[in-house]
């Protein structure tokens, strides 16, 4: 049963990959993998809890793939952390000694120019605007922290830090809807300051300047001067439930 869940699993990831589907009846998967009918539902149920696959009844069914969706990681990557009672810092401080090594890795990119740099620039200009919005400046200054390390050019990186990111924005975001609960983002200079922040590590990035990004980031990151954005030293627990719909 192993091996026909991991055959069938891999099989269906790299079709994935190649943006290919599958549409196979049962039949024609149990000779394909020369196992037996009980063998063959059991490896797509698990695949289907998996959520790597959904098995369609009737004349037209069959095994249809789905690509795997990062958005899953953090989920699964949630779960975990709340069984073992994680808090919100302990995510943070994860957060804050990997992402200045990718700040370091966009600077360090051939491609910057058309790709990091055009995307947190961007994040940047709609940051400026929303200077007087506490709410939505704090939304992209969690989206400014996802799009650096979403191009840092490293898949694993961006994929295993890129959940943990994803996972304390959601907490972050959920927490600023409650009253009284922005933190640092109530206060404007403390939101322009953020900003400039985010500016000069831009243009490090921008010029290729791979000790001066990591430096950067690393300060703004560290930075124990400002006040604490609602969320961090005040051990709260990781909830997996408020990604299960992200």
């Amino acid at each position: 049963m192993r091996v026909t869940t991991e055959q069938v699993g891999d099989e269906d990831a790299e079709m994935a990959r190649t943006g290919g589907t599958r549409g196979t009846a049962l039949e024609d998967l149990i000779g394909e993998f020369q196992v037996s009918p009980p063998s063959m539902r059991e490896a797509l149920r698990i695949l289907q809890a998996e959520g790597l696959a959904t098995v369609q009844r009737g004349n037209v069914g069959g095994a249809v793939v789905h690509v795997p969706r990062p958005a899953k990681v953090a989920y699964v990557l949630g779960m975990i952390l709340q069984s073992q009672g994680t808090t919100l810092d302990d995510v943070f401080s994860a957060m804050r000694l990997l992402e200045p090594a990718c700040a370091a890795a966009c600077a360090a990119r051939k491609d910057r120019a058309t790709t990091v740099v055009a995307k947190l620039a961007d994040t940047i200009e709609e940051s400026r605007a929303a200077l007087d919005d506490p709410y939505e400046f704090m939304r992209l200054a969690r989206r400014f922290h996802e799009e650096l390390v979403r191009n840092c050019g490293n898949q694993t990186i961006m994929l295993l830090l890129g959940a943990l990111e994803s996972l304390y924005s959601v907490h972050v975001d959920t927490l600023a809807r409650r009253p009284s609960r922005q933190g640092v983002y109530e206060d404007r200079a403390m939101r322009a300051i953020m900003h400039k922040e985010h500016s000069a590590m831009v243009d490090a990035i921008r010029k290729g300047d791979e000790a001066a990004a990591e430096r950067l980031a690393r300060r703004h990151l560290t930075n124990d001067s400002r006040p604490t954005t609602g969320v961090i030293g005040r051990k709260l627990p990781v909830r997996a439930s408020i990604l299960r719909d992200v």
